[in-house]
């Protein structure tokens, strides 16, 4: 269907054109200053992204992670009236001019369906836009795709896959064979992918760190509350955190940019100028802690599992690397302190997730959606019966359903947000003793999973909840590869609005050490 709507919109052929940029891996200052110079039009760069799209995501490899295109007629009268007022002006529409953005299907955009990957809500469009999408957009960005997700971010245990029953199964760009975790899994497969330039997604406990250290990405889950999440479908909206996930640092750092709330970061004598930290020296003079205990062996059941050694050397010589570009690197445990807190205090705050998905959820559907939209409450959802096979979402619907007391009443929320300060604190503290600023740790422990998790596949330790869940901000980052080419990547974690400094240290990482090894997916090579 794409290939004969692009021909029927006389975009260009679908033979594949050769243009003076090459799309794939590209960067957004690279795509500026092709499209600055008139070496490539915003018509060429938006018809490169689809090509690949429809060779890669829907044959050849079969990638299975954009859930819907962008009206392509509205879409290429945007690119053309862009490249009038270039030829008219010589200048750009804004900063990010023609960047092609793929955001992840629970942000909220007219012009697609808020499908949080569900059959159920197929036909449902919202009747607004996200000030994150709104932001690029005003700066001149071109929102192209929405990717795939597990069912309403929950469904096939969240983490382990991104499967759904509206798409199906996304692969790992690097190693199909392997996961490419969630709940953002489609988001970080299409970047890594160079489906689109940039990638949308969205944060509960671990889904920005999760798919981009899979996909060998740059993941920034923000300070929870610094970037809006309204007009979003919504998980636990007091820890729901939204960030871009992007191949380079520079990249990354120019997206947040945009999309900060700016008041928030007045209020907390912040500075949203992210580019002005990209450092090449950036970890000299550094102080950062390495969580060592994440590389504990751990109990699930009767079995003990040990970390993958692949990930032990890796995250080893990442660490002799930073040492060597001049930070001080020392052991500090965090890691199991605070899983031991937050389990001790689990089943007091267990509820409160149900209570904020309730709240949330009926709220977005019934002002969010259209009239025509069938879906009006939870209930309905329910007395569809679409489920995947085998998943949670079923009881964690009937979980919201019978759950009555909004957030702001239920002694269950008062206690999370003591616990989530009091977790906070904890890691701050820690840090202070140690006489260090900043935490490194693996995302995971292990390498990740089978595509389609089951029994008999390694159990991994996740590592997220370092950020995730004391709303401090984390950058995560590639450090290398495993021997079948899977990335291995760590997370950095540092105070309150520290995002600036989180992104000179890894810039910092990424020009002196890791782009010398940055490999781009073998089965997604340029058209």
């Amino acid at each position: 269907m794409l290939r004969v709507l692009i021909t029927l919109f006389a975009v260009c052929s679908w033979h594949v054109q050769v243009f003076a940029f090459e799309v794939t891996g590209a960067t957004i200052k690279g795509a500026i200053t092709s499209l600055s110079n008139g070496e490539i039009s915003c018509v060429d760069l938006i018809q490169g992204h689809l090509d690949r799209i429809e060779a890669y995501d829907k044959a050849g490899p079969y990638l299975n992670s954009i859930i819907s295109i962008a009206p392509l007629e509205a879409l290429f009268e945007k690119a053309k009236s862009y490249d009038k007022i270039y030829h008219t002006t010589g200048k750009l529409y804004g900063s990010m001019h023609c960047i092609p953005i793929v955001a992840k299907d629970c942000y909220d955009h007219p012009q697609f369906p808020t499908t949080v990957a569900s059959v159920v809500l197929k036909s449902c469009y919202p009747k607004y836009t996200s000030p994150v999408i709104a932001n690029l957009e005003a700066e001149g960005a071109i929102i192209i795709a929405k990717t795939n997700l597990p069912d309403f971010t929950v469904g096939n245990s969240t983490f382990m896959s991104s499967i759904s029953t509206l798409l199906g199964a996304t692969k790992n760009a690097y190693v199909e064979e392997r996961s490419p975790y969630g709940s953002s899994g489609g988001t970080g497969a299409a970047i890594a992918a160079s489906l689109g330039m940039i990638g949308l997604a969205a944060d509960t406990q671990g889904s920005i760190q999760l798919p981009s250290a899979a996909e060998g990405m740059v993941g920034i889950r923000p300070t929870q509350g610094l970037v809006s999440a309204e007009n979003e479908f919504p998980l636990v909206m007091a820890q729901d955190s939204n960030g871009p996930i992007s191949r380079t640092v520079a990249d990354a750092a120019s997206i947040l940019e945009l999309i900060v709330n700016e008041t928030v970061i007045r209020e907390n004598d912040g500075n949203s100028d992210y580019t002005s930290y990209l450092d090449a020296d950036g970890l000299r003079g550094r102080r950062i802690g390495f969580s060592r205990d994440a590389f504990a062996s751990f109990t699930v059941g009767d079995m003990e599992v040990e970390p993958d050694l692949e990930v032990v050397a890796a995250v080893e010589t990442a660490l002799g690397n930073m040492a060597a570009a001049g930070a001080t690197v020392k052991d500090t445990n965090v890691s199991r302190p605070l899983s031991l807190y937050l389990n001790l205090n689990r089943k007091e705050v267990g509820d409160c997730g149900s209570s904020w998905n309730q709240y949330g959820i009926s709220r977005y559907l019934e002002h969010n959606y259209a009239d025509n939209c069938p879906i009006k409450n939870i209930q309905d959802i329910i007395d569809s019966g679409v489920y995947p096979a085998g998943d949670i979402t079923r009881s964690w619907l009937d979980a919201m359903v019978n759950y009555t007391l909004p957030p702001d009443e239920d002694p269950a929320c008062t206690k999370y947000e003591e616990v989530t300060t009091t977790a906070r604190e904890l890691v701050l503290d820690i840090l202070a003793r140690n006489e260090v600023d900043f935490v490194v740790y693996p995302v995971m422990n292990r390498l990740p999973t089978s595509i389609t998790p089951d029994s008999s596949d390694p159990v991994i330790n996740l590592i997220t909840y370092i950020s995730a869940s004391t709303r401090l901000p984390s950058v995560t980052f590639p450090v290398g590869y495993a021997a079948d080419g899977v990335p291995i990547s760590m997370s950095i974690t540092g105070r309150q609005y520290s995002e600036g400094e989180l992104i000179r240290i890894v810039y910092g990482f990424e020009q002196q050490v890791f782009n010398a090894m940055r490999r781009l997916p073998v089965d997604y090579p340029p058209l």
